[in-house]
């Protein structure tokens, strides 16, 4: 089964507006809803797959430190895993995985990811991150939760 999503904008402003279950339905959206239609798209997925990776973007393992330096690497293994924070030694950094265009589009991805914790609760130290085993680092220490391994 497929489902065609309509969706506008790119990095920090891209979002879905719509779900439909055919690409008639999807366009058809488009053209009867949005007045400057400019920029939206269809996309098509199928659902209920074992390996549910969007055709048009690559998995990328991508570290960010608090300077908002970092490194990307593209990833072959295909599942996405839960972010987290590393890092005993000084600098923290926070390791994710991300589904992304490009090494550039997923940068941005962790960029948006190091903004949003630092405007939450600021950079960890690696005292922070000792006292937060697990993969649920970040939520731990973000919202002062204890989450189950």
């Amino acid at each position: 089964m497929k489902i065609f999503i309509v969706t506008n904008g790119t990095y920090s402003d891209y979002h879905i507006s719509a779900v439909f279950s055919t690409r008639e339905l999807a366009l058809g959206y488009i053209y009867e809803n949005i007045e400057n239609n400019d920029g939206y798209k269809v996309e098509e997925y199928d659902v209920d797959t074992e390996n549910q990776t969007p055709y048009d973007r690559t998995l990328y393992s991508v570290v960010v430190f608090e300077d908002n330096t970092g490194e990307v690497v593209e990833d072959d293994n295909d599942q996405p895993s839960r972010f987290s924070f590393r890092g005993m030694e000084d600098p923290v950094g926070l390791y994710l995985k991300v589904f992304a265009y490009d090494e550039q589009h997923a940068k941005k991805i962790a960029s948006e990811y190091r903004a949003r914790v630092i405007a939450l609760k600021g950079w960890p130290t690696k005292e922070v991150i000792k006292d937060c085993p697990g993969w649920f680092r970040l939520n731990k220490w973000m919202t002062g939760e204890d989450f189950a391994e």
